[in-house]
Parts: C-alpha cells; structure tokens; sequence
C-alpha cells in the first residue's frame, strides 16, 4: 500500500521547477558590501511560552498567535 502511494506521487523531477534564492541573496549582499552598503539584518521573531515542553514551544514558534501555557 505504500509502495503504490510512493508510486502515484513519483513524477518526473523538472530543476526548472525551482528558483536558487540563496545564491541571488548572497551576491546582492556581496555587491553591497562592495559598494560600502550596509543590508539590514532581519531580525528573528522570539516566541515566548510558558510551556517547558519543547514540542510545545516549536509549535508555538511556527503557529503565530496562539500560546501554550
């Protein structure tokens, strides 16, 4: 049963299909510090829970709003 579920899913791989985002990233980042521009640094979200349960708090982190207790 999985086997044939694997299988109904198997496609042909396309690289076309993605985009190399790190890649572009980087060089504008490299050309900016080339030309003495600072980027500005994106700033990581903190989740603060109460909860000390570390699956709990991943959740939280990747869900928003709502918060274990």
């Amino acid at each position: 049963m999985a086997t044939k579920l694997v299988e109904e899913y198997t496609e042909p791989f396309d690289i076309s299909k993605y985009k190399d985002e790190y890649t572009a990233e980087l060089i504008k980042i490299i050309k900016a510090k080339a030309s003495g521009k600072k980027r500005p640094v994106k700033r990581m979200k903190v989740v603060h829970t109460r909860s000390t349960d570390l699956l709990d708090q991943l959740k939280a982190s990747l869900g928003g709003k709502k918060r274990v207790s």
